[in-house]
């Protein structure tokens, strides 16, 4: 009486929990105590996974007495980056500037996508250009980018060709320039 299952090893084992690459899934071995592996069905979808999508793959295998074993393999390819939005700032503007935006991401869990570039509050004056970087689970990044100039003070006028106090009976040219972040 052959009452044992026969026994399936897949790869990958342990499957992914969440990959950004293909996922290759093979039988490497299917053994039984008394049908030969020869003579033993094994029945599932084997083969490459490449899509962004959730993956539940079962695999059985058969053995001649009818003895039935399963084998689970749950993985997510997410190929997708996130999606990331940087407020618009107002621009010139003499305040401190602390960003603002949002994320989406079909896969991660809030809390889970990693940001980097961002260093607000921003104080000092002049011209900023800020691109943050959002990275998912997966490793999958996506950027977004902002520009704004923080101006704290009044422009600076030169006068040329004429002095404080000038007296003269002659025509002067005086020329003036301002600048201004």
């Amino acid at each position: 009486i052959d009452d044992t299952a026969p026994r399936i090893v897949v790869s990958p084992r342990p499957a992914p929990a969440l990959t950004r690459y293909d996922v290759h899934v093979r039988v490497l071995s299917v053994t039984d105590d008394r049908t030969p592996s020869s003579l033993i069905v094994v029945t599932g979808a084997t083969g490459r996974y490449t899509n962004t999508s959730t993956n539940v793959v079962i695999l059985t295998a058969d053995d001649e007495a009818g003895n039935r074993t399963e084998e689970y393999l749950s993985f997510i390819i997410d190929k997708d980056p996130p999606r990331i939005h940087i407020a618009p700032v107002e621009s010139p503007t003499a305040e401190d500037v602390t960003l603002r935006g949002t994320w989406t991401d079909n896969y991660s869990a809030p809390g889970n996508v990693r940001f980097f570039g961002d260093e607000s509050p921003y104080t000092n004056e002049g011209p900023h250009i800020v691109t943050i970087t959002a990275v998912d689970e997966a490793g999958n990044s996506n950027q977004d980018s902002v520009e704004f100039v923080i101006d704290r003070s009044g422009p600076v006028v030169s006068i040329l060709g004429a002095r404080d106090g000038l007296l003269t009976n002659t025509a002067v040219t005086v020329r003036a320039s301002a600048t201004d972040l």
